[in-house]
Order: C-alpha cells, then sequence, then structure tokens
C-alpha cells in the first residue's frame, strides 16, 4: 500500500478527481515556501521536494508525469528535465514570486 507525505494529505485529500489541482496546489506550496526562505532557485523538485509522494496514494508515477506535462501544455507551469530530478515552477502570471 503506497502512502502519502503527511504532511500534505492534512490540508488536502487527494482523488482522482482532483489530481491536477492537487499536484499544482502543492507545486505553489513547494515554490512559495522556497521564496519566503530565500532559496534558489525557487522550482519545486519532484524528487528532493518529495512532490510524487504528496500525490502517490491517487497515481502511479507514469500518471504524475502525464499530469505534469497536461499542465505544462495548458500553460499553467514550466518544466525543466534535468538527469537527476525534474523541477516544475507555476508560471509567473499564475503566481507571485
Amino acid at each position: 500500500m503506497r502512502r502519502c507525505s503527511t504532511e500534505f494529505r492534512l490540508t488536502m485529500k487527494v482523488t482522482a478527481d482532483n489530481l491536477k489541482s492537487a499536484i499544482l496546489s502543492r507545486i505553489r506550496e513547494v515554490c512559495e515556501r522556497k521564496a519566503e526562505a530565500y532559496i534558489e532557485p525557487v522550482h519545486a523538485l519532484v524528487i528532493r521536494d518529495d512532490l510524487y509522494l504528496s500525490v502517490c496514494c491517487a497515481c502511479t508515477f507514469d500518471e504524475f508525469r502525464a499530469l505534469v506535462d497536461e499542465l505544462a501544455g495548458e500553460g499553467l507551469i514550466t518544466v525543466h528535465r534535468t538527469a537527476t530530478d525534474t523541477a516544475l515552477r507555476p508560471n509567473i502570471e499564475d503566481s507571485e514570486l
């Protein structure tokens, strides 16, 4: 059985119906926290910031990546893939960052 990140589970119950909004909300939350703490870059990292773990109860990793690609296609986030992680950031228009 998969376990979700406890801190995120307390603020939003993740289901298949609200998965995209849960992912976008978690990305914004991580980016805002990093900006407030002056951590650069402020991108949310899929592995290091446990983005996938915050929604793993509702989807597989492949489904997560597909939803991230959909969010990027809709222009809601910017995706930067590296050899070791994937950085995600809300587009500037959608965020105060």
